[in-house]
């Protein structure tokens, strides 16, 4: 029997990471449309055709329980590449959006994104803020990324225990 490993990075929030990566170090993405919500997933395993046909019927599931209304396969070593590089470039590409302040949290996976939104709350009358967040679906790993034109010491003292008290914040790393 062949076990697939996927990796399941999230790239959440109102496109800022895609947008980014796209305007500021010209990776263009493999879809069309603008989407809310990107999810890259890796897989590796023993058996290539029973793992392809384990991740296609999984995808097939996404698409039919209506969690998914896009998205690509690639086709090459070099399309695979590309993809993953778009993940691996979300940090420089937000980078030259603004000052960046980057924390990474572990908190569980139902609650990952009401992080986020909670953060755009507390920034709705810093002028100019935004926040761009990506992780790992798979552990509850999130990295999320409260950014301004310029360094605003409010921002910077933003997450505190207020925002962090949450009992659904397994553990807080300031980045």
């Amino acid at each position: 029997s062949s076990g697939i490993n996927a990796e399941w990075p999230l790239r959440p929030g109102d496109s800022l990471c895609m947008t980014s990566v796209n305007d500021n170090l010209g990776l263009a993405s493999p879809l069309e449309d603008s989407h809310p919500f990107y999810y890259l997933v890796e897989t590796s395993g023993m058996n290539q055709e029973h793992d392809m046909e384990k991740l296609e019927t999984s995808i097939e599931r996404v698409f039919e329980a209506g969690c998914a209304t896009d998205g690509v396969m690639a086709a090459s070593r070099d399309q695979a590449k590309h993809m993953m590089s778009l993940r691996e470039n979300i940090a420089p590409a937000l980078k030259a959006v603004g000052f960046n302040y980057k924390y990474d949290v572990s908190l569980p996976i139902k609650d990952m994104y009401s992080l986020v939104e909670q953060v755009k709350r507390a920034l709705r009358d810093v002028p100019g803020a935004q926040v761009g967040a990506y992780g790992h679906v798979a552990d509850g790993d999130l990295h999320f990324n409260p950014i301004t034109p310029e360094y605003d010491p409010y921002v910077r003292l933003l997450p505190t225990p207020d925002l962090f008290q949450s009992k659904l914040i397994k553990f807080v790393c300031l980045q």
